[in-house]
């Protein structure tokens, strides 16, 4: 192209290498393809906006799903715990009952056995008194000289005849 211009350049030395016209055609057409350009990059920049916009929006709405579920999960998790709980507090609460009744009972037992061996070793105390009381009375017989059997005026003083059965 340049030498097909170089050569008509030469054919007319006097007249320009391109018309008014033809310049104004190409000025208007290198416009026009500049802004094409420009309309294109900015196209472009606007869709790349657009397409983040959607894509930030796409991710707020991700992350707003995601911490509802997150927080139903947690208030599920919190009711099951105080379910739980209840349950043990429940389980604790019977637990403690049937502790408190099986003390009342050895308590009982405890008492119960306490008194039988207190009733049994007041027995064994009384029958030893006595029986220290009869060695003694028959001791105390067999101590005695023999003096007049009719000189016993008393009725309350044990005779001869009386004897501890």
């Amino acid at each position: 192209m340049e030498a097909r211009a170089q050569t008509f350049a030469a054919e007319a030395p006097d007249q320009p290498l391109f018309s008014r016209d033809a310049i104004k055609l190409v000025r208007a057409r290198v416009l026009h393809g500049m802004a094409a350009g420009q309309d294109s990059a900015e196209r472009n920049v606007m869709l790349m906006v657009f397409a983040a916009w959607r894509t930030a929006l796409s991710t707020r709405r991700t992350v707003g799903s995601l911490q509802a579920a997150l927080f139903a999960e947690e208030a599920d998790r919190a009711s099951a715990l105080r379910a739980q709980r209840s349950e043990c507090d429940v389980l604790l609460l019977q637990a403690e009952a049937r502790h408190r009744i099986s003390m009342q009972k050895l308590r009982t037992e405890l008492a119960e056995a306490q008194a039988k061996v207190s009733s049994q070793a007041a027995a064994e105390r009384i029958s030893a008194l006595q029986a220290a009381m009869r060695s003694e009375t028959s001791s105390a017989r067999y101590d005695e000289p023999a003096e007049d059997d009719t000189s016993t005026d008393d009725p309350s003083s044990p005779g001869p005849d009386s004897s501890d059965a």
